[in-house]
């Protein structure tokens, strides 16, 4: 019998468009030569899968993963577990165009495709312009970081943790990795930094002009952010020595209280999705509401409908997908997670209606590391 792993790439491109998201974890693990031809760019866009936390984990881990992972199906409600070794003692800080952005408190961040197992080390938590150094702490008994705006340093986790509020890739896997960038963002202000995948001596930049972002996306060969008063902003001059953020429109409502919002683009669309929650006893999400940017009128319209799309928020770079594709998958509807500081909240939200069902029965809110929303190719 032929050796299965020198079979040629089209035979097994052909195999990979019948597989399902579980066939095709188990297909990469076979051989080297099967887990290549899985890498980025290779197959289409698959269902987006929920990662969540092994049996193993609980809130004493902290907010990291131990290599195996679990895949939550929302089409069978089955979680398929995968082994990555590279995913031990990291934390997803970002889920974006069949990447995960992972980083470890050793200061060490990377992009991570889990069925290939392919890694692209970016600029280490070091080069961030807000840290100014790492030692032992004899009170943390561990490695801590000084940052510029610190009156004490922080702990090696809690860094590891929080410092990136979340990170996304501008487009899926290219041969010309230059043109990729990796925008986060990031610090106790939360402002916007990038750097470009190719230009390994790059450091991370800082994007001047506004802070306190919560949402960031890549729409139209730019990128553009929402802050926590629900204002959107895109980022210019990209490619020169002093990119700055451009305030394109205000939240519409004249809201100032500090609120999440995400950005997703949309059928062509630039869209914000607005989660409202309810504080007692517990913070929950109990309806949304959805807004389309008028660029041309600089004003939000709100959007009664998404046909026959559903989007998925939260930690991820923000999806659109088509449910025409994917039988079982719900239209016009959120699938979302939401983290709170001490728990969490996920469900899917009919547009319609306005009614929530749960989704992952195991849910309980409190065991990390958080879920988050994962696509092999990131489409909208």
């Amino acid at each position: 019998m032929r050796n299965m792993s020198h079979l040629p790439r089209d035979i097994l491109n052909q195999i990979m468009e019948r597989l399902t998201t579980p066939e095709l974890f188990r297909f990469a693990g076979v051989c080297t030569s099967w887990r290549s031809a899985s890498a980025p760019g290779r197959h289409k866009l698959r269902l987006p899968w929920l990662i969540v936390p092994s049996e193993y984990s609980d809130m004493k881990t902290g907010n990291i993963w131990f290599g195996r992972v679990g895949f939550f199906s929302i089409l069978d409600g089955k979680v398929y577990y995968l082994h990555i070794p590279e995913m031990k003692e990291r934390r997803i800080c970002g889920s974006s165009n069949g990447w995960l952005i992972t980083v470890h408190e050793s200061s060490d961040i990377g992009l991570l495709h889990p069925f290939s197992k392919e890694i692209i080390k970016l600029p280490s938590l070091l080069d961030f312009p807000g840290i100014v150094g790492m030692g032992y702490s004899t009170i943390w008994g561990s490695i801590e970081y000084r940052t510029s705006r610190d009156t004490c340093p922080g702990s090696s986790d809690w860094i590891r943790d929080n410092y990136i509020r979340k990170a996304i890739v501008s487009s899926k896997f290219t041969r010309d990795k230059a043109s990729l960038v990796v925008m986060v963002i990031a610090g106790k202000l939360d402002e916007l930094l990038f750097c470009r995948l190719e230009i390994m001596e790059n450091t991370w930049i800082q994007v001047q002009g506004e802070k306190h972002f919560f949402d960031v996306t890549y729409y139209n060969g730019k990128f553009y952010a929402v802050d926590v008063f629900g204002n959107v902003f895109v980022v210019e001059g990209l490619d020169s020595s002093s990119p700055f953020t451009k305030r394109i429109i205000d939240n519409g409502d004249g809201d100032k209280c500090r609120h999440s919002s995400y950005l997703i683009k949309c059928s062509g669309n630039l869209l914000k999705v607005v989660p409202f929650v309810e504080r007692s006893p517990h913070t929950r999400t109990i309806r949304f509401q959805v807004l389309k940017l008028d660029f041309e009128n600089k004003k939000w319209l709100e959007v009664k409908t998404l046909g026959n799309h559903a989007l998925f928020v939260g930690s991820n770079h923000g999806i659109c997908i088509s449910t025409s594709g994917f039988p079982g998958c719900k239209g016009n509807s959120i699938y979302y997670t939401e983290n709170h500081k001490k728990h969490y909240t996920l469900g899917i939200y009919n547009v319609e209606d306005g009614k929530i069902e749960k989704i992952y029965s195991d849910e309980s809110g409190g065991i990390l590391p958080w879920p988050i929303w994962y696509a092999p190719i990131q489409r909208m």
